[in-house]
């Protein structure tokens, strides 16, 4: 009974000297900062639309943006954070890009690129599939619908005369 005793005690003296050493006034929780993004790209369709860029830092971070085609809510916080990128319509016959750089003091930056497929190409001619001309001459009108360049080629014979609409030309 005396030995069981005298092992516990020791056991207690034992532990509390692990108890009181683990809670040193001296001792910091150092917690790292970090800084980093849900994805390092992404891809808007041709139409206007939204993105929520999700940023996971435990500090203050800074935001920039290249490109002019898109707009974000908010330029710099601390935390966490979702950033909403707002992308307009693409009505070019090209696709374009971008980039969002998220800074942090002492971290590497990361980095957003992102892209705009381009506008679905239209190029047709409404009417008729083919015309007729009268050996005597005569008017008629075609009508193309775009929204790219186009060209045509006529025999030397037809005249043409034209009218430009953002989206519709007449050949008459």
């Amino acid at each position: 009974m005396k030995k069981g005793l005298l092992f516990a005690g020791l056991c207690m003296l034992v532990s509390s000297m692990f108890i009181f050493t683990a809670c040193d006034d001296d001792d910091e929780i150092k917690i790292e900062p970090a800084l980093s993004l849900a994805e390092t790209s992404h891809v808007f369709a041709n139409e206007e639309g939204d993105y929520a860029l999700a940023i996971f830092a435990n500090g203050a971070w800074t935001l920039t943006q290249e490109g002019d085609w898109f707009k974000v809510d908010k330029t710099s916080g601390n935390g966490n954070a979702a950033v909403k990128v707002t992308a307009t319509e693409n009505t070019t016959d090209g696709e374009r890009s971008g980039k969002i750089t998220v800074k942090s003091e002492g971290l590497a930056d990361q980095v957003l690129q992102i892209s705009q497929k381009k506008e679905d190409v239209v190029l047709k001619v409404l009417g008729e599939d083919s015309y007729q001309i009268k050996p005597e001459g005569g008017a008629m009108k075609i009508t193309v619908e775009a929204n790219v360049s186009y060209t045509y080629e006529m025999t030397e014979w037809v005249k043409v005369s034209q009218g430009y609409d953002a989206s519709r030309s007449d050949i008459t």
